[in-house]
């Protein structure tokens, strides 16, 4: 493939980077999807490069799957003391369809579907508002951290945009033009652009920049289009790319370190290609792909380990997969997603073995949320059809993480899109049109 070298790419100045990533130095982390292969720009000098790393508030829950892992595991200090006896605390129902909410020192950032309001800080331990903020349509889950709360949109024109508000009350300080999510691994900002090939064929560029200083630090391209969020364990990023597999790029030099190709291997040729963000654990990568493939690989080089295949992945014409959930102890909690009559599962995978360890399915004819686990626990959006009744069941349901043993149920709204957000010793547990916080 060969890019096609007429297009404009964007360069951002030095202003730009260090204006747009300021108020985040403290403390906070961004997060998205991004892209990969190397092309490092010998003309800059590594001290122009240097970038101190971001930290974040460990408490909240700054990145739509908490951390750069996508773990969707808080450490233990942070969660409720006893998952057996929570209470209901406050509720707010004016967000956007199953939104994904963020939290960072102490306050809850969602998207609402309000007249001139796109965004809301709301206070964690009793739900007041703090401030609302208009922006253009968002377009994915906002990231927080520090002073800033950034928010990935799209102008009238259709053209994407982030934006970064400063959290103190919510005011839009730049908006730069970003391709999707920008993303921060290193004290770096990596920047998507999309384009085409001469051949017509989808090619990424990323380009990363020091946040402390604004420099270029390198550029790279690769075939493709990715898929969604990558995955960060400190060192490497691993981008899901569509109809390919998955990339590990050395986040400080841009190297490309491995590529895995993921193979169409269904007699009936579904589309092999990968699914949803990757999860990085235990030394591994763990991928899901669209013809019912759950995949561990070696993070050092991208070696396969194991894989695990639904079978039959296609029920009464419908489909089936798995969707990465959460990971803690070894143990990997995933969604199997059931498209035909059948009820959602949440399993527990073995990440060494990829042997299942116990098997969970919601009342009648449910549907989960995606998992999260949190000291030991796994706390999951539950809703379905009572068999005996016809009643619809909702509600978040608490299981052991050893187990697979429901401990409690919570009946109330709650989505089965995104899943519960574990901070400052609350779950806040997204639903179908906001959110509602348990202590």
């Amino acid at each position: 493939m060969v890019p096609d070298d007429s297009k404009d790419y964007l360069e951002l100045s030095r202003r730009q980077v260090v204006g747009l990533c300021s108020g985040s130095l403290v403390t906070g982390v961004l997060a998205g999807s991004i892209v990969s292969e190397s092309l490092p720009l010998s003309s800059i000098l590594d001290r122009e490069c240097s970038s101190s790393p971001l930290v974040y508030d460990v408490s909240g829950w700054p990145t739509p799957h908490y951390d750069l892992s996508h773990s969707r595991c808080p450490p233990t200090s942070t969660c409720p003391v006893s998952p057996r006896n929570l209470t209901h605390s406050w509720s707010e129902n004016s967000a956007n369809e199953d939104p994904i909410p963020v939290v960072a020192n102490g306050i809850v950032y969602l998207t609402v579907d309000r007249i001139d309001t796109q965004l809301v800080a709301l206070n964690l331990p009793d739900g007041s508002e703090l401030w609302s903020a208009k922006t253009t349509t968002p377009t994915d889950s906002p990231v927080a951290g520090g002073n800033v709360v950034i928010m990935p949109a799209e102008r009238e024109s259709g053209e994407d945009v982030t934006h970064a508000l400063t959290a103190v009350d919510g005011t839009v300080e730049r908006s730069l033009p970003f391709t999707n999510r920008p993303f921060v691994a290193d004290g770096r900002l990596h920047v998507l652009q999309s384009g085409r090939s001469n051949s017509g064929e989808d090619i990424e560029r990323l380009q990363a920049y020091s946040i402390n200083t604004g420099n270029r630090c390198w550029t790279q391209k690769i075939q493709g289009r990715v898929a969604d969020r990558p995955a960060y364990d400190g060192q490497t990023v691993y981008y899901p790319v569509v109809d390919f597999g998955v990339v590990g790029i050395d986040s400080q030099t841009g190297a490309k370190i491995w590529r895995e190709e993921v193979q169409n291997t269904h007699p009936d040729k579904i589309s092999g290609t990968i699914r949803g963000h990757p999860i990085v654990s235990s030394g591994r990568v763990f991928i899901s792909t669209y013809d019912g493939r759950l995949i561990a690989l070696d993070r050092r080089d991208g070696t396969r380990l194991w894989t695990r295949a639904i079978r039959p992945v296609i029920v009464n014409n419908a489909a089936r997969w798995y969707d990465l959930g959460a990971v803690s102890e070894g143990i990997l909690v995933v969604r199997q997603r059931r498209h035909d009559d059948s009820a959602d599962r949440l399993e527990a995978i073995d990440t060494k073995s990829g042997d299942q360890q116990w098997v969970i399915e919601p009342p009648g004819n449910g549907r989960f949320s995606l998992p999260t686990i949190g000291d030991n626990v796994v706390y999951a959006g539950v809703s379905g059809t009572l068999s005996e009744s016809g009643e619809v069941s909702q509600g978040l349901g608490v299981f052991d993480l050893e187990t697979g043993l429901q401990q409690a149920f919570y009946p109330g709204p709650s989505g089965v899109s995104s899943g519960p957000v574990i901070a400052d010793g609350r779950v806040v547990v997204p639903h179908f049109n906001g959110v509602r916080v348990l202590e």
